[in-house]
């Protein structure tokens, strides 16, 4: 075999494995007030958060992934206003104790702190827009459920509603 084949040859390898390199690392930016948490798919660690990562980071898309949280404070709002958030209905139901079905627009405001990242990712398993509008919204409805129905619908509206919105926020 020639030399000028041994070249061709060698470029062909070297263009496939650059080319195979390309296809495998990925590069994610972490944005500030963000963190990433790197998981792996593969090997015995397979499925445990890593680190928590910040700036630019390589990783392998294949065998890895990167979820992103954020740091600052999360606002949402779940309403029955189609103009203000969501295009649907998402205001919170549930019932007073006579069993009248109430609707309520509910505003949640909230901060993960970074060192509990890892363990929030391991126990759920989601990203945050994940846990904000169905984890923490469940969480919330099952607040409000269990304590408005303690109280007559008209006690809700009248007299007893500061005390109810504070039974739900403690």
């Amino acid at each position: 075999m020639d030399s000028s084949v041994k070249l061709a040859l060698s470029f062909v390898a070297g263009l496939v494995l650059l080319i195979a390199t390309l296809f495998t690392v990925g590069c994610e930016t972490i944005e500030p007030g963000w963190v990433g948490v790197k998981v792996n798919y593969w090997g015995g660690d397979k499925g445990t958060p890593s680190s928590l990562l910040r700036g630019r980071v390589p990783y392998n898309k294949w065998t890895t992934r990167i979820y992103e949280f954020p740091t600052f404070t999360q606002n949402v709002v779940w309403t029955e206003d189609i103009n203000e958030g969501s295009p649907t209905d998402e205001a919170i139901s549930f019932n007073s104790s006579e069993g009248e079905i109430l609707k309520a627009d509910v505003a949640l405001s909230y901060s993960i702190k970074e060192e509990f990242i890892p363990t929030i990712f391991q126990e759920l398993r989601q990203d945050a827009k994940y846990i904000t509008h169905y984890y923490m919204r469940s969480k919330v409805r099952d607040c409000i459920t269990r304590h408005a129905g303690k109280y007559k619908a008209i006690e809700m509206l009248g007299e007893k509603r500061e005390q109810l919105l504070i039974e739900v926020l403690i």
